[in-house]
Order: C-alpha cells, then structure tokens, then sequence
C-alpha cells in the first residue's frame, strides 16, 4: 500500500507531502488546481513514460520519492531483481532532470525507469476516463475474462503449442515455395560444396601461408645476417671469433690477478660475456633453423594461396567459407529429401494442430464458465450503481486459431427493458461507461494480488443518486483496498477516511499549489465548496455537515 508519496519541483508543485491511510482517501480541489500532476507523479514513480515539462519551470530537476508497504509477493519479486526488502517497506525514488537523465533509487540502491515499471503493475493500479475508453474496444475484453479466470497455465500452454504451430506452417511454406527452384538450386549447392571440400580450407589457414611465404621471400637476407652472427661469435678456423677473444681476455686477466686483485673481477665479468655469447649462438642455432626450405615450397604456398584467394572473394572469411559449407549441405540435403521433410512435417503439424486444439478447447471453456460468473456479478453491480434495467452479457464467438485462443469476447449492453444487447460503443454514454468500468473492477478486484486502486475522476458523467452508489461501491472497495480516489463529487469525498485538498494559488510571478490534509471543518469547506459550486449558503453548508456525519458514524 501506498504510505507516503513526497514530491518536489512537479509543474506547479514547489514541495508537498501526502500521508495516506490504508483505506479510502480522496483528492479533491478546484479544476486546474494540479490533481493531475498526483496522478502523473505516481506514474512516474511506476516507471511510467514521463516528460521533461513535468520539471517545474526554472528548476534543474523534479523528484518524486513514494514508500509503501508490501506483500510476500512483492517482497519475493524484488529479491529476485536483486532488492531486499525484508521488513515489507519499501521506498521508491525517482529524479528528472531537465537534461533528460533519470536517477532512480529502490530502497537507496541505483534502478532503472524499467525496473520500477516491473515492480509498478504489481504494487498500485490506476484507473481513469482513459479506461473507459478502453472498455469500448472489444479486443481488451478477453483481457478482463482471463483476469479473473486464473488460467494463466492454459494460456501459457496454449500459446507455447501455437507459436510452435505457426513456425512448422511457416517452415512447411517456404519450403514449398522454395521448391520450384530446387533443380537450378541443386546444381548450385552441388558445384559449391564440391568446390568447398576439395580446397580443405582450415580456420586460420591464410594468415600463416601468408606469414610463411614472406618468411621465405627474405630467407636469403635473413640467413646471411644469421650466418654472419654465428661466425663472428664462433669461428674456428681463426680464432678471432667473439667468443674466442673473450675466453682469451679471461685467462689474460685472470693471470694478473696476482699482481692486483682488482683484475679478478675484471676476469670474471669476461667469462660472463664468454658464457652469455655461447648460449646467444645456441639460441640463433636453435631458434631460427625455419629459414632452410625446399625450392619448390614457396612456389606450393601461391598456388595454396591463388585458391584462398578465390574462395575468399566468393564467400569471405575462411571461418565463413566453413559455415557456408554447412548450410550448404544442410540446404542440400533439405532438397533431396524434400518429400520425406514435408512428409514429416506435415505429420508434427497435424499432430500439434489437434494438440493445440484440445489446450484451446480448456481455455475455451474456463472463458465461458468465467463469462457465465462475470455477467452475473457485473449486473448485480450494475444493478447497485443504479442501472436496474440494464443487461450485461459477454458474447463469444469461435473463432480459427489465433494467438488469443479460438474465439472473441465482446461485451454487450442493453439498457432498457426490451432492448437487444449490443456492443458497448454503439450504446454507452460517458456516465454509464465510468459505472460499467467501476462494476468490472470491482468484481475483478478480488482476484487482483494489486492491494491499491487509484481511481482518476471515474465518476466523470455521474451525478444524482448514481453518484452516491458510487460513492458507497469505493468505500465498499476500500474495505479490503486501499482507494485513492481524485473527485469532484460531494458524496464520494463524504465518504472518505482521508480527505486531501489540493489548492493553487497565483500572484503576477508565478502559480503555486499546496496539498493539505484537511480536519473536520476543512471538510465541510471542501464538501461546500464542491455542492455549491459558487456561493456557499448556510442550507449549503449544513447539507456538507449533513454528508460528513453520516458518513462518520
């Protein structure tokens, strides 16, 4: 439930406060006052698309900060995004910047705007006039029958088998169509895995051919450099070689070192050279003996690489030419065993088809059954809201497979004795429309996990004694959710536990608007306010007090 929302720098809101009770609370205040923007900074903090003029003008930033207190449930999906919450508090923070970043906390940890959309839809759900005219489009209503027939396993199941359906239909399909062209095709695949397999190409393969041959390009140069490495430190036949000179050096030193035993060190550090030069010309021995190659080689590595070369420009890479050698196998093999694939094809669909059409029929008839139940409960509701001759029915029609099911649901309405139902769009007006989508929520509510309803002006078109029916259906509501609700009726803010004003004022420089929490004389104001609408009198007046004490006792 939604405990405390904290909002900064939003439109025309400098800083405000709200404190809500478990129960029901309304918002109220003059058209303009800023009732919008508590809606709009709860969706903010939902991970609702927000834009920049949300930002109140002149500020760098807007931030909106909610705590709630959660279910299991909510507690469990945000451990597994990675966020504790182990005493079921959980607070939201969300700043914009006029630059366009987002800063978004969860419980003091860095989130994402998207992260706070997955954790929104199960912690707060907002209806408004919008939804109303959601409920005219008939392809929603299958939506609100699924909702309350907890057949998410059915569907589930279902859609798994029909997307599978589709595919095989798709891959059964191109390969048909692909058919025509198999002989032309054929030939192609043949000649290019031919060409493939016989060039053997290996991974890799070019870069060391190419490495190889300008080894073998420069031998000659590199040789002579080695050769005269090798014979200045080690020739024989002179004994002027590096090594030679400084072994002879050593023993020259070494023999003085009687005279001054500074020569010692002197002896040693040319034996170290001595040392360190042979183990130089092993090395150069060694190491670079690849330099010997038959006269041929050079000659087998172009024409190795004339052929990469080729293959290269037809199909790339050598890892490419690997992968195209695969495909073009499988390709083949589709297209000489084409009446075996389609055969078998055809035999999985037709197996999947009268699977998918068995899952189909559950889901058919957990619809029907549920839509028998929910006509029943929305006109009994209906019914309270002060539409007695109005008929509900759910109509549905079967349908081919589609990614819904087998059939369409539509809600149909008459709304005066004798009348045949008919789709909601042709008949509704606004007022019964707010009614009708007040009816379907609260049927749906029990089987929504959701434990806070916002409802934004749903009493838009009410008046009279259908307003006060819906005034007693929200505070039945809030009896086991919590209900926000933004109105401009007397009889729902009557009726509330907590009532809100939000209240703007203006001078020449600027408009701000202030929420308070208002006590019993406050409510009478507001209640008076909203009766009169211009000049409050005193019959006015003690008409609100009238509501007010009703309402409390």
């Amino acid at each position: 439930m939604l405990e405390t929302l904290y909002i900064e720098n939003v439109a025309v809101i400098e800083s405000a406060e709200i404190n809500f009770t478990n129960k029901f609370n309304v918002l109220t205040g003059e058209t303009g006052a800023g009732k919008s923007i508590i809606i709009d900074s709860i969706n903010a903090i939902l991970g609702e698309r927000t834009p920049k003029d949300i930002i109140r003008n002149g500020c760098d930033y807007a931030l909106i900060t909610a705590k709630f207190s959660v279910s299991k449930s909510v507690k469990a999906k945000l451990n597994d995004l990675g966020y504790t919450c182990e005493d079921g508090e959980l607070i939201l923070s969300r700043r914009l910047s006029v630059d366009g970043r987002n800063n978004v906390r969860i419980n003091g940890k860095p989130a994402t705007v998207g992260i706070l959309h997955q954790i929104g839809i199960d912690i707060i759900n907002i209806h408004g006039q919008h939804d109303s005219q959601h409920l005219l489009n008939a392809e929603s209503h299958i939506g609100f029958i699924d909702a309350l027939a907890d057949n998410r396993d059915i569907y589930d199941d279902y859609i798994t088998s029909y997307k599978k359906l589709v595919e095989i239909k798709h891959q059964i399909k191109d390969l048909s169509e692909n058919n025509d062209n198999n002989a032309d095709l054929r030939e192609m695949l043949e000649f290019q895995i031919k060409e493939l397999e016989e060039a053997n190409i290996k991974p890799g393969e070019k870069a060391k051919l190419e490495a190889r041959r300008n080894i073998i390009k420069n031998a000659e140069k590199i040789k002579s450099i080695i050769d005269f490495a090798k014979n200045s430190l080690n020739d024989s036949d002179n004994n002027n070689s590096v090594c030679d000179m400084l072994r002879i050096s050593a023993s020259n030193f070494e023999g003085l070192i009687n005279i001054d035993e500074r020569f010692k060190a002197v002896s040693e550090r040319f034996k170290g050279l001595e040392i360190e030069s042979r183990e130089l010309l092993n090395d150069i021995v060694s190491e670079f003996n690849e330099y010997d190659f038959d006269e041929f080689e050079l000659d087998e590595i172009e024409k190795r690489l004339d052929i990469i070369y080729g293959l290269h420009l037809k199909y790339g890479s050598e890892e490419n030419m690997i992968v195209h050698l695969t495909e073009s196998k499988e390709k083949l093999d589709s297209i000489v065993n084409f009446d075996n694939i389609i055969s078998e094809l055809e035999n999985e669909f037709t197996e999947l088809l009268d699977k998918t059409k068995k899952i189909s029929q559950k889901l058919t008839e957990s619809r029907v059954k549920t839509a028998q139940k929910f006509d029943r409960e929305v006109a009994e509701q209906l019914q309270f809201l002060n539409m007695p001759f109005i008929k509900f029915t759910t109509e549905i029609t079967g349908t081919k497979l589609t990614s819904k099911g087998a059939e369409t649901l539509e809600f149909l309405i008459s709304t005066n004795p004798g009348e045949p139902p008919k789709p909601l769009i042709k008949i509704a007006s606004g007022g019964e429309l707010s009614r009708i989508m007040l009816a379907i929520k609260t049927v749906l509510s029990g089987a929504d996990a959701v434990k806070t309803l916002i409802f934004d002006e749903i009493d838009s078109g009410i008046s009279g004694n259908a307003a006060q029916k819906v005034a007693v259906k929200l505070q039945q509501i809030a009896n086991d959710k919590q209900v926000i609700c933004v109105t401009h009726l007397a009889q729902i803010a009557a009726l509330a536990e907590s009532h809100h004003l939000i209240l703007k004022s203006s001078d020449s420089n600027k408009s701000v608007t202030n929420i308070s929490l208002l006590d019993y004389e406050g409510r009478v104001n507001e209640l008076s306010r909203i009766i009169s609408g211009g000049e409050i009198t005193e019959n006015i007046r003690n008409t609100a007090i009238e509501m007010l004490n009703k309402s409390l006792t």
